[in-house]
């Protein structure tokens, strides 16, 4: 997606904060939307559409086309940007288990949790993507580490 040279002119960097501002704003209307009970909607008020969660679907099919395949579970980690991506997959699967509490309550757009769900997985490529191009490194999930048996 960058090469070398753009990376080093910041054009990652650019590209993350673009991609984060515009789910910012996407946010602050989803919240708007979930906050507004049906009766209440009014024409020209948002609601999240296929178009915003097919954008999502095009950013992680791009970031994929720099990753290596993952053939095990990664670490949380990744450099601090990493990281912190890491930590907004998370509170967004929070905020995905919620949303589907509230949809057993109210009538919502089905469109928002499948817009949660798929920035989640945004963020989780993102937190790859932003390692590969800082050359972090991402550590693999080392199942069950053999502990040596107790001496009785």
């Amino acid at each position: 997606m960058f090469n070398e040279e753009s990376l080093e002119a910041g054009e990652g960097h650019r590209f993350l904060d673009e991609v984060l501002c515009r789910v910012q704003d996407e946010l602050f209307d989803i919240g708007s939307e979930l906050a507004t009970p049906p009766e209440f909607f009014q024409a020209g008020m948002y609601q999240v559409g296929d178009d915003e969660i097919k954008r999502l679907e095009k950013l992680i099919d791009q970031c994929q086309e720099d990753l290596e395949p993952l053939k095990s579970f990664i670490l949380p980690g990744g450099g601090r940007v990493g990281a912190y991506l890491h930590q907004c997959r998370t509170v967004c699967r929070r905020a995905e288990r919620e949303i589907l509490r509230l949809s057993r309550a109210e009538e919502i757009n089905p469109r928002v949790i499948k817009y949660i769900n798929r920035l989640s997985d945004l963020f989780f490529v993102l937190s790859r993507w932003i390692a590969k191009q800082t050359g972090q490194t991402e550590y693999l999930w080392q199942r069950g580490l053999q502990q040596k048996p107790r001496k009785g």
